[in-house]
C-alpha cells in the first residue's frame, strides 16, 4: 500500500485532469450548439428570402406597350405594336410593402431581429429602406462580422422587361450564441 502522501498528489492529478477533460467537452458542445443555431438560422432566411421573392414576383404587374413607327420604302408610316414588356419588381412596390412582406415572411419563419434591404438593379438601388446605406457603411468599414447578407434573384427570366435583373438584398445583425450574455473578442 502507498503512503498517503504519494497516493494524494496523484488524485488532486487526476481529478485535474478529469475535469479539464470535462470543461473541453462542454466547451466543444457549447460551440457546436452555437454553430447549429447559426445555421438553423441561416435555413429559416433562405425560406424567407424564396417566399418574399415569389410573392413580389407573382405581384400583379402592368405590361408596358410599346410602339414602333416604321417608314416604309414608299415613305409611308406604319404603326407596329411590339411585345409587351413587363414592369420591374421594384416597380411594383414600395419600401413599405417590401419591408412589409419581410415582416410577416420572418415571423412566420419564428425570426426576430431587425434588418434593413434593398431591390438592387444592374447598378444601383432601385428601393431600400431607410438605414440600409448605413448599415453597408458599418458592415464594409467598421465591422464586417458583424452582419449577415442574404440574397436572391427577383427577375422571371419568363417575362421580358426593360430592367436590368433585379435582386433583393437583406442585411441582419449577426446574434450571439443564446448560450452566451457576451460575446467575447
Amino acid at each position: 500500500m502507498l503512503p498517503l502522501k504519494k497516493t494524494f498528489p496523484l488524485i488532486v492529478v487526476l481529478i485535474t485532469l478529469s475535469l479539464a477533460g470535462i470543461i473541453y467537452i462542454q466547451v466543444s458542445w457549447i460551440r457546436n450548439a452555437a454553430v447549429i443555431k447559426r445555421e438553423e438560422r441561416d435555413q429559416r432566411m433562405i425560406r424567407v428570402m424564396d417566399t418574399v421573392a415569389r410573392s413580389m414576383m407573382n405581384h400583379p404587374y402592368k405590361a408596358l406597350r410599346m410602339d414602333q413607327t416604321v417608314i416604309d420604302s414608299r415613305g409611308i408610316r406604319i404603326q407596329r405594336d411590339l411585345a409587351p414588356i413587363f414592369e420591374s419588381v421594384s416597380a411594383r412596390f414600395t419600401a413599405d410593402e417590401v419591408a412589409g412582406l419581410l415582416r410577416r415572411a420572418m415571423a412566420n419563419n419564428k425570426i426576430t431581429t431587425d434588418f434593413e434591404f434593398a431591390v438592387m438593379g444592374e447598378s444601383s438601388y432601385q428601393l431600400k429602406s431607410s438605414g440600409f446605406e448605413k448599415i453597408v457603411y458599418n458592415a464594409t468599414v467598421l465591422d464586417t462580422n458583424s452582419y449577415h447578407v442574404y440574397g436572391v434573384l427577383l427577375t422571371d427570366m419568363q417575362v421580358p422587361t426593360l430592367m436590368a435583373p433585379e435582386a433583393l438584398q437583406v442585411i441582419i445583425p449577426e446574434q450571439s450564441p443564446y448560450i452566451f450574455k457576451y460575446r467575447v473578442s
